[in-house]
């Protein structure tokens, strides 16, 4: 594969516009669409931050004979919820999120499936990411070796919540607690305070306590 045709997949697998990727690199879009066109090449700089954005080796993101599979990549008429994301349980992925904290979870291995939600474990911790704040991306890196307990939608304790609203853009709850789940909200401790959360706003919840 030629290096500006893995340049838009890279692209794509992670949810990303070109506007998206020229803001992350500090360049233009149109210097984007010239590389994924092959009008152009990124200077060698820009090309070590690609490869670190995607956490990749540069030599694999260079190199011709390094091939990634683009059938990993939503097409443009395929909804969300027409994914079935049970296909990525036991892989280590990349995923594009709508978080004000994050565009991509790194090296996430997906352990569970439901509805609304993808558990992942990173570092031993599981964490949740919200389907319906997933902008499209989900790139499979490789399998994953984790064999412990599986997990489909959030449980209470410890942890860190992002909270992406439309209406007042995003906030986090830190070092909190998440002490009672109902059908479609958390209630979340932090220090004496309490407050509730809908999970149509809630983007990414990360526990804090090893499994």
């Amino acid at each position: 594969m030629l290096l500006h045709e893995k340049l838009s997949v890279l692209r794509k697998q992670n949810g990303l516009t070109q506007e998206q990727l020229a803001e992350e690199l500090n360049v233009s879009r149109q210097a984007v669409s010239k590389w994924e066109r092959g009008d152009a090449v990124p200077d060698l700089n820009t090309l070590i931050a690609l490869a670190d954005y995607y956490d990749m080796n540069l030599d694999c993101l260079v190199r011709n004979d390094c091939k990634l599979d683009s059938n990993d990549v939503f097409s443009e008429n395929q909804t969300q919820n027409q994914c079935d994301y049970t296909q990525y349980i036991g892989k280590i992925c990349d995923i594009s999120v709508n978080c004000f904290r994050f565009s991509v979870l790194r090296n996430v291995e997906i352990i569970g499936v439901s509805e609304r939600w993808l558990c992942f474990i990173k570092n031993n911790r599981p964490g949740f990411v919200n389907t319906q704040k997933l902008l499209g991306g989900i790139l499979v890196k490789k399998s994953g070796t984790y064999q412990g307990l599986s997990f489909s939608n959030p449980v209470c304790g410890k942890c860190r919540i992002h909270v992406n609203n439309s209406y007042f853009g995003g906030k986090s709850y830190l070092l909190s607690e998440i002490t009672e789940i109902s059908q479609n909200e958390l209630t979340i401790k932090t220090g004496k305070f309490y407050a509730k959360e809908s999970f149509d706003d809630i983007s990414v919840i990360l526990m804090s306590d090893k499994i």
